[in-house]
């Protein structure tokens, strides 16, 4: 039977991190709307790595912010067309 693995970074960041972030990166101010905690919403999360990294070797090569880099210019290449 197969495993399932996390594969991330091994770290966590806050939602304001990741949009302070993508502003950076794309040069454009994301409007920033607070509101209350709803029902479900995770107030931390970290995936845990560790069994890729004991059964598969994983050690992440690159970082998160290098990694959001290359996820928005692969989807900016394919909106293009």
């Amino acid at each position: 039977m197969g495993k399932a693995f996390n594969i991330a970074c091994g770290g966590n960041f806050t939602l304001l991190q990741l949009l302070a972030l993508l502003e950076d990166i794309l040069g454009k101010k994301i409007n920033r709307v607070f509101q209350e905690p709803q029902p479900g919403d995770v107030k931390h999360s970290l995936a845990d790595i560790s069994r890729a990294r004991k059964l598969l070797s994983y050690h992440p090569k690159v970082g998160f912010r290098e990694g959001l880099e290359r996820t928005i210019e692969w989807f900016s290449r394919r909106l293009k067309g």
